[in-house]
């Protein structure tokens, strides 16, 4: 009885194995973390291609975070993490601009700087890619429906 309950369980797990996009790795500019990769200096804010990766079984999310480094610089990472690691509740999938602080220390003076980064979260499989509704796409998909709402209620 144990046995089967264990197979059972092991089933289950494997089942729920999340997968994610990531960026294609460069051999310039990109540093791997586990199942999460950030490439820097990108033109646009979106990766040239991408490519799944299997999440580990703790990694609950995809992930795609996006920041501007530069004037047509941008720094991407993306790939799998857990949920718990951002301020964003677990229910909800989207994207949010969160505001980041970094801080460099060099001899005789600390560099204090802001920037926005829009975080995008989502737990469905390959829900992170290049193509999904994050990002830009998310804005025209619901100006159509915010028109109908508005000739609706105005009328």
């Amino acid at each position: 009885m144990i046995e089967v309950f264990n197979s059972l369980l092991m089933n289950c797990t494997a089942a729920r194995t999340l997968y994610c996009m990531t960026c294609v790795p460069s051999i310039t500019d990109t540093t791997q973390l586990d199942k999460f990769r950030v490439r820097q200096n990108l033109k646009e804010p979106k990766c040239e291609s991408m490519e799944p990766v299997e999440c580990l079984p703790q990694e609950d999310t995809c992930v795609t975070i996006t920041m501007q480094i530069a004037p047509k610089r941008f720094w991407i990472g993306s790939g799998c993490d857990q949920r718990v690691n951002y301020v964003i509740p677990a229910e909800k999938d989207g994207c949010w601009d969160l505001t980041t602080l970094s801080t460099n220390r060099y001899p005789g003076f600390v560099e204090e700087r802001r920037a926005i980064q829009r975080v995008c979260l989502c737990g469905t499989q390959f829900c992170n890619s290049n193509g999904s509704i994050f990002g830009y796409g998310q804005i025209k998909l619901f100006l159509p429906f915010f028109t109908i709402l508005y000739l609706h209620v105005g009328v």
